[in-house]
This record gives structure tokens, C-alpha cells and sequence, in this order.
């Protein structure tokens, strides 16, 4: 295992991301931009002022970058795809809220089971896809008013 960043890389990940860089000649499997492609800066449309102003910031060049898509750092024989830095970063993003969203559903499992435990009472069950709130009276006679 290699270092990089704050992740652990399996020993041949720099020799592998070499050779799929080549396979795929050097260009993001997404958007397709080349490595080493300029990128200008943006132009923006003052939306008050109406007249357009260069962004103050240096052209950039591609640099491409060897993603794991499944996030299994650590096997040599993992799968690797080429992205450039932009993205890499949507990736990222799509991976890190799924990963939230699993978190926060599995943190609410949790706060359920607590519950159960120390006896408190469940107005909503997740078993369902509605709620289902749980009542210890008829409530026939908040139907019949009007």
C-alpha cells in the first residue's frame, strides 16, 4: 500500500493509471477534453450593468485524474476510469450524497431502535411509504363536524 493524500493505493495504482491514461489517449472518459488542453477563462454577463467581464484569473490546462469508481482504493486489480479535474469533482459529489443520504437514513434507523429500547411510543412507523400516526381514540367525531 502507497500513501496518497489520505488515502491508502494498492502498489501498482501509479503504473495502472499510466496505462489506462494511454488507453484511453489521455482524454477524460466523460467530457472527452485532452490533458494538457487550454482552458480560457469564463466570460460573465453582469446581470444589474448588462455588459460582460472577463473572469481576473489564468487560463488552466486538463489534468486528468485516475478515479475509482466502485472506491475500492486498495485492490490492485480495482476498476479505473480517467476524469478530468471538473469531473472528478461531480463524481465526487454524486459519491459523497449518496454516502450522506445512507448515513442520515441509517442514523434514523438507529434513533428508532433507541426509542424502541427505552419504550417511548412511535407516531410514525418507516415501514410504510406514508406515515401512519397511531392514535388511542375515535376520531369519528372530528369526521361528522363541519
Amino acid at each position: 500500500m502507497i500513501p496518497i493524500g489520505k488515502q491508502l493505493y494498492a502498489e501498482n495504482f501509479p503504473e495502472r493509471s499510466l496505462a489506462r491514461k494511454e488507453l484511453v489517449g489521455w482524454s477524460c472518459e466523460w467530457c472527452h477534453r485532452k490533458h494538457g488542453q487550454e482552458i480560457t477563462p469564463a466570460v460573465i454577463q453582469h446581470p444589474l450593468k448588462g455588459y460582460k467581464k472577463r473572469k481576473k484569473s489564468k487560463s488552466r490546462k486538463i489534468v486528468l485524474i485516475a478515479h475509482h469508481p466502485n472506491y475500492d482504493t486498495e485492490n490492485p486489480d480495482a476498476e479505473l476510469i480517467i476524469l478530468c479535474r471538473a469531473c472528478h469533482g461531480k463524481a465526487q459529489k454524486i459519491h459523497n450524497a449518496e454516502v450522506w443520504r445512507d448515513k442520515k437514513a441509517e442514523a434514523i434507523r438507529e434513533d428508532i431502535q433507541r426509542q424502541k429500547s427505552n419504550g417511548q411510543l412511535e407516531l410514525f412507523y418507516s415501514e410504510t411509504e406514508y406515515p401512519v400516526i397511531e392514535i388511542d381514540f375515535s376520531i369519528s367525531q372530528f369526521l361528522l363536524m363541519r
